[in-house]
């Protein structure tokens, strides 16, 4: 999906919370994922936005659809010609954000039941990231066959890093929910 790191990094920046989801998701997965999460806009290729159209009617929460390429039905925004609608001379005011606020939703599998919703916070997942970085460098350091699988929070970081590359590493869906319904 062409501007997905730069939409993540503006949503995130921004204050409003993202979910990332794979391309495998089918339309009822989109559909449960929006009503657990109370999505307001979602963005997608032309092949997520036509899965979510097919469910927005039982999706009352969600007020946006934005689609990126192609050419966007009448219900649905291009972002390409809502980001040519900003001014050149717009300023970004940042938010004063907190650690403990939050700013992405991952879900579970499903394996067992329902997936269920994993809400992380500005710093839950960063430190996540620092802590993945922390055991390749000494896995690169020692040299040596270490067993990850046996220290829970890093295989936990592990499955929440792989879940954010492939939502937004494959032509992926972001489910967007504004900041002010999570306070």
């Amino acid at each position: 999906m062409e501007s997905r790191w730069e939409i993540a990094t503006a949503a995130l920046r921004s204050g409003v919370i993202i979910c990332p989801c794979t391309t495998l998701l089918v339309d009822k997965d989109i559909e449960y994922r929006v009503q657990v999460s109370g999505a307001t806009a979602f963005v997608g290729d032309e092949t997520s936005v036509r899965k979510v159209l097919k469910v927005r009617s039982r999706c009352p929460t969600l007020k946006r659809v934005i689609q990126i390429g192609g050419t966007p039905s009448k219900e649905v925004v291009s972002f390409r010609a809502a980001l040519g609608k900003v001014a050149e001379d717009a300023v970004f005011e940042p938010l004063d954000l907190k650690p403990k606020d939050p700013s992405l939703i991952f879900f579970t599998s499903g394996t067992t039941g329902p997936p269920k919703m994993v809400l992380h916070n500005q710093i839950s997942y960063p430190l996540g990231m620092v802590f993945e970085s922390w055991g390749v460098a000494v896995l690169i350091a020692c040299r040596a066959h270490a067993h990850r699988q046996a220290l829970a929070f890093a295989k936990a970081w592990e499955s929440v890093l792989e879940s954010l590359r492939a939502g937004l590493g494959q032509s992926g869906m972001v489910i967007l929910r504004s900041l002010e319904l999570w306070c």
